[in-house]
């Protein structure tokens, strides 16, 4: 009786191997098949995707005749940093620009952002964009005030991405705790002092404003003039002139209006308005600008 077993293993063992294998095969396979379904569900289970849902407000902050000066006020009230904000206003036909606008013209569409090197709004943070426009060939069913106030509502929209931060890739400058980083064409401008006002009058204990004061002491004409100041725990309530800033919690990136420009030996002053208890306290600043 074993020698004929023996003889039938000796005859059958290849094909008994190639069962055998065809079946550890055909269990492995269903066995991964089921591992990588129950895989790929809870893969899925745990995607959220936020979307960025910004506030935006205006605020009209004066009038002369029909040319009309508005605040744009954006507020990211998300739980992520916004990159690559952008604001399109939509040319309606009815609406000029007296001091020019920083935006570039597509099709019908004004595109307005702060910057490709320090373009982000973070979580909980808010923008201030300033526009001056005229509203002009109006006709009797709106007056120049009611469709100032129609347009910075209907015709102004707010774009950005919370998906990939902006890669920067220029050269960062820094003094003290503040920083920017430097575009291709912008230079470090040195030639700045930041002081108390000492003839603000406040309005609580712990208010204060300081003046940037930053001087032209190259040969050049200066234009485009950005700066960052750094406040850490501190407030900050506004800062003034300035054609947008953006508050990033312990620091603002800004801009000085574009139409500021300064020949050499020229100068222009930025009121930098914040809460805080240290007495002794005052802001880091870097600036910079474009030299022609």
């Amino acid at each position: 009786m074993q020698r004929t077993i023996k003889k039938i293993l000796n005859k059958k063992l290849g094909l008994i191997i190639c069962v055998i294998l065809l079946v550890l095969y055909v269990f492995m396979a269903s066995a991964y098949s089921i591992l990588k379904t129950k895989l790929n569900i809870n893969g899925t289970t745990y995607i959220k995707e936020e979307k960025w849902q910004p506030k935006l407000s205006f605020v009209k902050t004066g009038q002369l005749e029909n040319t009309f000066f508005y605040e744009i006020i954006i507020e990211n009230q998300s739980n992520l940093t916004c990159y690559e904000w952008q604001l399109e206003i939509e040319d309606t036909g009815y609406i000029a620009f007296p001091f020019g606008i920083d935006a570039v013209k597509q099709d019908n569409i004004w595109v307005m952002n702060n910057s490709i090197w320090d373009n982000r709004i973070e979580r909980g943070g808010r923008l201030i964009v300033n526009i001056t426009f005229q509203v002009t060939n109006v006709n009797d069913s709106m007056t120049v005030q009611e469709y100032a106030d129609y347009f910075v509502k209907n015709y102004i929209k707010i774009n950005a991405n919370t998906q990939v931060q902006v890669e920067r890739q220029g050269k960062i400058i820094t003094n003290g705790n503040a920083s920017l980083t430097l575009s291709e064409e912008e230079q470090e401008i040195k030639d700045f002092i930041i002081e108390e006002n000492k003839n603000y009058i406040p309005t609580n204990v712990n208010e204060k404003q300081y003046i940037l004061t930053i001087y032209n002491k190259l040969y050049n004409k200066i234009s485009k003039i950005r700066a960052n100041i750094y406040f850490g725990n501190a407030t900050l309530l506004g800062i003034s002139p300035s054609e947008f800033f953006c508050d990033h919690k312990t620091n603002a990136n800004f801009q000085v209006p574009i139409d500021i420009e300064l020949e050499k030996e020229e100068s222009v002053s930025v009121y930098i308005t914040i809460n805080v208890e240290d007495k002794n306290f005052v802001p880091d600043a870097v600036v910079a600008a474009l030299v022609e």
